[in-house]
């Protein structure tokens, strides 16, 4: 499976956990409603494919791998708000863990099958 394919079912998954559990937690932080920013769904997308998929610790490195090779993808702003509004989505984070192990189908082994990964048999 592509990255490109592997970043659109994130996104897809990010956007279903946010509407669904993750909004209520961040929604005094978010700036989502001011036009030509980027979204906090964005934003945790991005976060998360550059830890998983691309192996990025650093949100400075994490900013400057998303704007050098998937730019036109997103729009990005300048590196201290991206830093931010990532920052300011910290309370979301211990949320999504707390689904992927909600959603485990064995005892804290945690099925991929939306990454493109099959569950373990």
């Amino acid at each position: 499976m592509t990255k490109s394919i592997k970043l659109i079912r994130l996104f897809y998954q990010v956007c279903d956990w946010y509407n669904e559990n993750l909004a209520w937690n961040v929604q005094r932080f978010s700036n989502n409603g001011l036009k030509g920013q980027i979204t906090d769904e964005e934003l945790i997308t991005i976060y998360l494919f550059c830890t998983m998929e691309e192996e990025k610790t650093s949100i400075k490195s994490m900013y400057r791998h998303m704007r050098d090779y998937w730019g036109t993808w997103f729009a990005l702003p300048s590196y201290a708000v991206f830093n931010d509004r990532l920052n300011r989505l910290n309370t979301v984070f211990p949320d999504i863990i707390a689904l992927l192990l909600e959603s485990s189908p064995i005892g804290g082994t945690w099925s991929l099958s939306w990454w493109g990964i099959p569950a373990p048999s």
